[in-house]
């Protein structure tokens, strides 16, 4: 019954702008492609980590076989995170991994808390990458190897992308893999979306995955390999 209310004084940034990034692009892969996938909520960008942990039997020193405490915790969106939620399973029975019972609960509560408050948009946590969003689309190599037109974005999805940005300030990610490098620069910049490239000039893989919804000026993160 007492509300305590803590006003921080920020004195220093923990860790460089740089390596807080690359961390919350891990997170959110642990969601997208790992242990995590049960925490994904359709339209949004989810960052964050599992944990099993075994509990110990005080009386013998060792731990129990049998008995864990499993954890999710996850904040969302990950770029312009306004919500985080830590779910913490004590002894849960049959399976026990905090993938299969902690993630999924993070997963409802937390689209029940965006469908009633949806989040405000705010300018993204990280802001985009200067060094590649400065640079020249058309002095970059065409590889031999396109995406067949069918799999394009149509107008329509073009138009419906523009008018959520209008609206929310929030915007879908284009699909980009299997394109050209000159190509996934022109879908992203389109919808002013920064992006960071490693590797080659056909991009094999794209973070956020295509279909999320992001602030815009969010900086998406691209895999490329050479021809």
């Amino acid at each position: 019954g007492t509300i305590e209310e803590v006003n921080p004084t920020i004195i220093r940034q923990a860790i460089p702008t740089s390596a807080a990034r690359k961390l919350c692009d891990l997170l959110t892969g642990v969601v997208e492609n790992g242990t995590a996938q049960a925490a994904a909520i359709p339209g949004w960008r989810v960052a964050g980590k599992t944990g099993t942990a075994q509990k110990i039997d005080h009386a013998k020193h060792q731990y129990y076989k049998d008995r864990f405490i499993s954890s999710f915790v996850g904040f969302v969106p990950a770029d312009a995170p306004c919500y985080l939620m830590l779910v913490v399973m004590d002894d849960p029975r049959g399976d026990y991994y905090g993938g299969q019972v902690a993630a999924p609960i993070f997963r409802d509560a937390m689209t029940r808390i965006l469908e009633s408050f949806p989040p405000t948009p705010t300018e993204p946590l990280f802001a985009p990458s200067t060094a590649h969003a400065m640079e020249d689309p058309g002095n970059l190599k065409e590889p031999s190897r396109e995406r067949s037109l069918s799999s394009q974005p149509s107008n329509m999805d073009l138009e419906v992308a523009f008018a959520e940005e209008v609206k929310t300030g929030f915007i879908r990610v284009p699909p980009v893999e299997g394109l050209s490098l000159r190509g996934a620069i022109r879908e992203l910049t389109s919808r002013n979306l920064a992006f960071d490239i490693s590797g080659g000039t056909e991009i094999v893989y794209q973070s956020p995955s295509a279909g999320s919804l992001v602030p815009v000026g969010t900086v998406c993160y691209l895999l490329g390999l050479n021809d």
